[in-house]
């Protein structure tokens, strides 16, 4: 509203009375009519961009709830695998332990008695009676090896066959 009103104006916005000898200045209605139409047209520019700025949310909460889902799809996948490789982890657990149970049991991985080896390890036994797979050097103070009495192998288990490619 302008600050400024013509003095042979005599009719203004509020007076109660308005009689036929009242004289309006065109000049005021004019400029009151022209801020009455750029306050609409501001008011119309400011709704513009509060609805481009509304649809940029909106675009802007749509991203970010198709982001959520993919999230959520991924977090079960995850979840999914986790359990499987729990389960395979249990699975490789339990085999493992049975087979060593069936290892104590003598037991092949089939839950058969293994058949009898046909191989015959020889062992020795030195003068400090000690068994071992193989034969120790006595100690230096007893002399030279050949002048020594060489312990005799132990005969072969009876489950043993004599195999001439093998040897």
């Amino acid at each position: 509203m302008p600050s400024y009103i013509p003095k042979k104006t005599r009719f203004a916005p509020g007076t109660k009375r308005h009689g036929p000898d009242e004289v309006l200045d065109v000049a005021y209605l004019q400029e009151l009519l022209g801020a009455v139409r750029t306050g609409i047209q501001d008011e119309k520019r400011r709704v513009r961009g509060l609805s481009a700025h509304n649809s940029k949310l909106q675009k802007r909460l749509e991203d970010l709830r198709q982001k959520e889902e993919e999230l959520i799809a991924m977090t079960k996948d995850l979840q999914r695998e986790v359990r499987k490789e729990k389960l395979r982890t249990e699975r490789l657990r339990h085999q493992s332990q049975s087979a060593r149970a069936s290892r104590l049991m003598v037991q092949n991985c089939n839950g058969y008695p293994p058949l009898p080896d046909n191989h015959w390890n020889p062992y020795f036994v030195d003068p400090r009676e000690f068994m071992s797979q193989f034969p120790s050097n006595p100690p230096i103070s007893h002399g030279p090896i050949y002048h020594q009495v060489q312990p005799s192998q132990p005969p072969p288990p009876p489950n043993y066959f004599h195999n001439p490619h093998l040897s």
